[in-house]
């Protein structure tokens, strides 16, 4: 079976600003020593980056090959990053599982590099509890490039896949399906779809779901 950690893609209306640095927060100036992709960093002090907030194509690593658009949004992201001074706004999860600082990049315009990157269509939002500031303009940001079909938005590659489909990959994907079952546990809710998909939603995350759509789940 395949096992999905749902994450969400929040939809809102057109983009405006890109969502500007509020001067009141606490941030620190950061120089950046290396690019790996379009989502992680590297600091002239050793620190390594995962921008918050975005999850951008796969380059080339262990032995696979790059998904389309890795490049793309590599170089951009290395193009964005020379409006120096960066600030850098860890997120109130400080550090993910393997000891990189999880935050949020801004260019000496107050400008959010996360958003820019959204807008133009190289990677997808995600919202992951409890590091959520910015997800309401960042979910501007991302609907301004998939009404615009740019990017991501516009490749083939990544298109919703139907969960009962034999072209189901690892990774990021998006997926549609038909629930068959949910399970409820202390830990999580698990939703089965058609196919050889599981949904695993942590109790953690549920307080942020539509009300509706989880009253639907616990009732099937």
């Amino acid at each position: 079976f395949i096992t999905c950690f749902l994450v969400f893609s929040l939809l809102a209306g057109p983009a405006a600003a890109l969502c500007p640095l509020d001067p009141a927060l606490q941030v620190e100036t950061v120089q950046i020593d290396a690019v790996f992709d379009g989502d992680t960093v590297r600091l002239a002090d050793g620190r390594k980056v995962r921008l918050v907030g975005i999850n951008t194509p796969e380059v080339a690593h262990g032995g696979k090959t790059a998904e389309p658009l890795a490049q793309d949004a590599k170089l951009q992201l290395e193009t964005l990053l020379k409006n120096t001074p960066i600030k850098l706004l860890q997120g109130s999860d400080s550090h993910d599982r393997y000891g990189r600082v999880l935050g949020h990049l801004f260019d000496r315009d107050g400008n959010s590099v996360i958003a820019s990157l959204l807008q133009q269509g190289m990677g997808f939002q995600v919202a992951i509890v409890p590091n959520l500031r910015y997800v309401d303009c960042y979910a501007r940001a991302q609907q301004q490039a998939r009404e615009q079909s740019v990017g991501v938005w516009h490749h083939d590659y990544y298109a919703v896949i139907p969960a009962a489909s034999d072209q189901l990959r690892s990774g990021y994907v998006r997926i549609s399906g038909q629930v068959e079952s949910v399970e409820l546990t202390k830990r999580a809710i698990f939703v089965e779809l058609d196919g050889q998909v599981s949904l695993k939603i942590e109790r953690r995350a549920a307080p942020y779901i539509n009300d509706a759509l989880m009253d639907r789940l616990v009732t099937i």
